[in-house]
């Protein structure tokens, strides 16, 4: 990646009126790291999943048993996009939309961990 130049004012001072940041500002955090870890489709991928799950459902804050069905559910659904592409069949298509879903579920579970502010339901 080589040597990167960033004006780290200017990038907090973006991030700090988003509540999500752009694939831009991803380009630019990564510059930080001086190439020890690039940005890939993928995982600009699974972050626009994660903005697209957090415009549907708004901020969630599941308890751990709550999300590990939610992650399964998305488990399942992979696995039958792996079958599918294996022996034929309708969900083959959707093999890697179902590898980035399964992704950002489990992102979405290290973020609300991160958070704190999940409970257990009474």
């Amino acid at each position: 990646m080589g040597n990167v130049t960033i004006d780290l004012d200017k990038l907090r001072e973006r991030l700090a009126r988003k509540q999500t940041i752009e694939l831009e500002d991803i380009d630019l955090l990564f510059g930080l790291l001086d190439g020890r870890i690039l940005p890939s489709a993928a995982l600009a991928s699974v972050l626009q999943e994660r903005e697209r799950q957090d415009a549907k459902w708004g901020e969630q804050n599941n308890d751990p048993f709550t999300y590990i069905t939610v992650l399964v559910e998305e488990v399942g659904e992979l696995a039958q996009a792996a079958l599918h592409t294996k022996f034929g069949g309708p969900a083959a298509a959707g093999l890697r939309d179902e590898a980035v879903h399964t992704a950002a579920v489990a992102l979405a579970i290290v973020e609300c961990l991160d958070r704190g502010k999940w409970r257990w339901p009474e």
